[in-house]
């Protein structure tokens, strides 16, 4: 059966979103393009239910970047400081919703959530508990974000990256080494543009 693309709106409560299935995809993922389409690829097996419950699980965050998208934004500090402002409470509202749902599976407990403006990490665990972001993970494809989010989030029981960390990440993010090479490969500054 070859790969199929339809556009999808069974839910008047979700946004439309173009699916895409594929036979060879191992997993589904969510991209906002920069027209505002929102494109979901997802294995040629997985049922419709499964694939409607995981963009309403998206929704904020779908309609945060929409959002942004359609507002209109000075180009003079888009990569600096009033772009950081901008989009701070968006990004820490965003990064609260979405670790209370992938920490179900986790079920550990963290002191407080920093969003910050970093140069050279995306994200940071430290001995007592606090999770720092970098405000960008807001622009991020949301299988990126997941994949950041629960590797901080693992990083509350193993403080390292041994191999009982990596083991940690995989019981949810079994891609984890494709997001890992792929995060580092995409330009903070070319997301604040």
């Amino acid at each position: 059966m070859p790969d199929t693309q339809s556009t999808v709106r069974h839910d008047s409560r979700l946004p439309e979103y173009i699916l895409r299935r594929r036979k060879r995809h191992g997993r589904i993922t969510l991209t906002v393009q920069e027209d505002g389409r929102v494109l979901v690829t997802a294995p040629k097996r997985l049922a419709l239910r499964d694939i409607e419950h995981f963009v309403r699980d998206h929704t904020t965050w779908i309609r945060t970047i929409l959002n942004t998208l359609t507002r209109p934004r000075a180009h003079s500090d888009r990569s600096g400081r009033e772009h950081y402002l901008a989009h701070k409470e968006r990004a820490r509202s965003f990064v609260e919703q979405r670790l209370a749902v992938l920490n179900r599976s986790y079920g550990l407990s963290y002191r407080r959530i920093a969003i910050r403006r970093t140069k050279t990490r995306w994200g940071s665990c430290s001995a007592t508990g606090c999770l720092n972001f970098d405000y960008r993970i807001l622009f991020l494809p949301a299988h990126l974000q997941d994949y950041l989010l629960v590797h901080e989030l693992c990083h509350l029981q193993e403080l390292n990256h041994s191999k009982r960390f990596w083991a940690l990440i995989a019981r949810t993010v079994p891609n984890y080494q494709t997001l890992r090479r792929e995060l580092r490969a995409v330009d903070r500054r070319a997301l604040a543009d």
